[in-house]
């Protein structure tokens, strides 16, 4: 009871503790993020999307229980979803866009506007990831070969005609 009085209902609470993880946490794991794999100029599409996917992959996997949390919460809450996405660092999203357009300029990466390609990696590493640690986690998978799978698809789906 004392700590409805300090947060009104369970909303109030849930936010009270994602708040300090969207304002403070995210930015933190992004600049990591950035510069551990967006400071780098790859050689080749597959070895970028290799390092991003696998990457965000094992970071999911230690962090699932705040993920899920977050992933429920972003769908229902436009104000969290909106808090989430105000705290992303500039820094990060310049990082990422340079990333993406010097692959561009290089022709080894479609030319499409930046935010799509972003949001194809996303929604591909996003359905991977619900299907795998949120509805199935019990189930037994060759992750390696999943992941191996998923990166080929999003490579040839990124790769540019050579036509």
């Amino acid at each position: 009871g004392s700590i409805f009085k300090h947060f009104t209902n369970k909303h109030g609470l849930l936010n009270a503790i994602l708040k300090p993880l969207i304002d403070s946490l995210l930015p933190d794991v992004l600049h990591e993020f950035s510069r551990k794999t967006l400071l780098t100029s790859y050689p080749s599409l597959q070895e970028f999307v290799n390092t991003i996917i696998k990457d965000r992959i094992q970071f999911i996997k230690k962090n699932i229980l705040v993920v899920k949390i977050f992933l429920s919460e972003i769908l229902y809450d436009s104000s969290i979803r909106n808090d989430l996405f105000k705290a992303f660092p500039k820094e990060f999203i310049e990082d990422l866009n340079n990333e993406i357009s010097q692959m561009k300029e290089r022709k080894i990466l479609v030319d499409w506007p930046n935010d799509q390609i972003v949001r194809f990696l996303a929604a591909n590493l996003a359905g991977y990831v619900v299907q795998h640690y949120i509805y199935f986690p019990k189930q037994q998978w060759d992750e390696d070969a999943e992941v191996e799978h998923l990166i080929d698809f999003i490579v040839k789906g990124l790769t540019p005609d050579k036509s």
